[in-house]
């Protein structure tokens, strides 16, 4: 009697192997490669996929962390705020939501269905890039020697160093959902009161969720983001120098031109160059999107996601990122 394969196992077994599945890169290949562990897998995929979630955020970062990065998408503070301050306030409390035990299904600790599931495993993969990226491209702070940083390269992490890495990560994440540039508010400020017939404009974001430790974590971010502006600014600014024309659309071909926007002509790339660092602050999901996009698509995102020079950040004022680049 042959002995049974791996895809002549009952569909219990195959559930149970899913659920044992380490992580989801080997989840993918198996459900793809096999029929039956396809099947098996939508029986059971918002319980495999969960607990596979807890599996990758085990050891790795508090998941409340995480939660309230997705969670904070579209709740922007001019047009949701009692929403977003909820979210925030769920996210100071978390440590007394889960002494408390509540039942309710918006609580942090917990996913809310196969959605967030999805959402939280994406993120997943959003944080181990850059956790392992940093690790081998951190910016050298100024008062080491460039020899003596390259040698330490890459880093060895410790565990709380980690933790407060990627908890800084996903603190950029949900400030930049809820107090970032949203339509109708170009600067992503708001109007505060403060004298009779007085008023001024004030950033929301000075009020941050991070400490000053997980804010120089965003250095390593701006760093990733020079990278960028300066691919863009040689790329656009090499066709200048080939050609008596002024504007980049009378250079290239129609489909090669650089989408409607605020960088025209060389000029601009000095702004373009001055603030840069706004991209960092369009938040780790931007940046991991832009940065896996062939050339081309990557210098007309970035293109189409700059605006007007306002007192605020140049870059992101109009941003535009499709849910399909993601």
């Amino acid at each position: 009697m042959a002995e049974p394969t791996l895809e002549g196992l009952p569909t219990e077994l195959k559930i149970l192997i899913l659920f044992r599945v380490p992580d989801g890169d080997t989840l993918k290949s198996l459900v793809l490669a096999s029929p039956g562990y396809h099947s098996s897998y939508l029986a059971a995929r918002q319980g495999v996929l969960g607990c596979l979630v807890k599996r990758q955020y085990n050891g790795f970062l508090d998941i409340a962390e995480a939660l309230t990065a997705i969670r904070s998408e579209g709740l922007h503070f001019t047009l949701q705020r009692e929403n977003a301050i909820s979210l925030l306030d769920q996210w100071r409390r978390r440590d007394e939501l889960r002494e408390l035990n509540q039942s309710s299904s918006n609580r942090l600790p917990e996913p809310a269905g196969l959605e967030e599931i999805i959402k939280l495993l994406h993120f997943h993969k959003i944080l181990r890039f850059f956790l392992e990226d940093h690790s081998i491209n951190a910016p050298r702070p100024p008062w080491i020697q460039p020899v003596q940083w390259e040698a330490q390269l890459p880093l060895c992490l410790s565990q709380s160093e980690k933790c407060r890495f990627l908890r800084a990560l996903c603190r950029l994440q949900a400030l930049t959902n809820i107090f970032g540039d949203s339509d109708g508010e170009p600067d992503g400020r708001f109007i505060i009161w403060q004298l009779p017939n007085t008023y001024e404009s004030e950033d929301p974001r000075n009020y941050t969720m991070t400490c000053i430790f997980e804010r120089r974590h965003i250095g390593y971010l701006i760093s990733k983001a020079a990278v960028i502006a300066q691919e863009i600014s040689d790329d656009l600014g090499q066709l200048s120098k080939s050609t008596s024309c002024e504007f980049f659309w009378d250079i290239l071909p129609r489909d090669q031109r650089p989408p409607p926007c605020e960088i025209e002509s060389e000029w601009d790339l000095v702004r373009f160059q001055q603030h840069f660092a706004g991209l960092a602050e369009l938040g780790p999901e931007f940046l991991y999107g832009v940065l896996h996009m062939d050339r081309l698509s990557r210098r007309n995102t970035i293109c189409t996601s700059t605006g007007h020079f306002w007192a605020g950040p140049f870059i992101g004022l109009r941003l535009e990122f499709s849910r399909a680049d993601r």
